[in-house]
């Protein structure tokens, strides 16, 4: 059987059978039955549908929005990483000349950082990738600031960033004076550290003093 009707004039339950158009008067008492296209066993599926379309797009939308919160929050536990390290390279590099070589493995063998302080969460690296290989998720570019005070180093100066830890979307890099950026796309990561590094080259001392001058 179909889907059955209800006459509003007897009150009888009319029995439709499956595939047939539901009757235009009821065989009970002959009043007219007015159907429109939502009381058919059609519009109930549509009106099916779409609700689970409906709450399909509902439930998408909240998982990106979960997702999203998740990468902000890697994101600041990435950039309380780097400011950390960058502490403690400050501290360290200004007592240890040798510190330049291997910044990382130094601060690791002197207790000043620990392993999980080298691990990006969205890198998708472990403590045990990091105690392999230091400089898996992050690269310092000045090693030993600011142990000489010739050294003219501005607040853009890059100190530290982070490898291609976000299929490319992006990278988070910190400055001289303590903030962290995450940069769009991660090419401009790279662009920009090398602007850095092409800025601090104009103002390395010379063996006399004096600054060494680009071309």
């Amino acid at each position: 059987m179909g889907e059955p009707l209800f006459c509003p004039s007897c009150r009888t339950i009319i029995d439709v059978e499956t595939g047939r158009k539901p009757p235009q008067r009821c065989p009970h008492c002959g009043a007219e039955i007015v159907t429109s296209p939502a009381d058919n066993g059609r519009g109930r599926w549509l009106r099916r549908w779409v609700l689970l379309i409906l709450v399909g797009l509902a439930t998408v939308g909240i998982l990106l929005a979960v997702s999203r919160t998740r990468e902000l929050s890697r994101r600041l536990v990435c950039g309380a990483n780097m400011r950390g390290i960058s502490a403690c390279m400050k501290i360290y590099g200004s007592e240890h000349e040798s510190f330049r070589a291997d910044p990382f493995h130094a601060l690791l063998e002197a207790g000043c950082i620990t392993a999980e302080q080298l691990v990006c969460p969205s890198s998708g690296k472990t403590v045990q990738d990091v105690e392999k290989d230091p400089y898996a998720c992050y690269v310092p570019v000045v090693y030993d600031m600011p142990g000489a005070e010739s050294w003219n180093i501005s607040s853009a100066t890059i100190l530290l960033y982070e490898r291609d830890n976000h299929a490319g979307q992006g990278g988070n890099v910190l400055y001289a004076d303590g903030h962290v950026e995450f940069v769009r796309p991660y090419a401009e990561v790279l662009r920009r550290v090398e602007e850095s590094k092409r800025q601090m080259a104009t103002s390395q001392p010379a063996a006399d003093g004096s600054e060494v001058e680009s071309n």
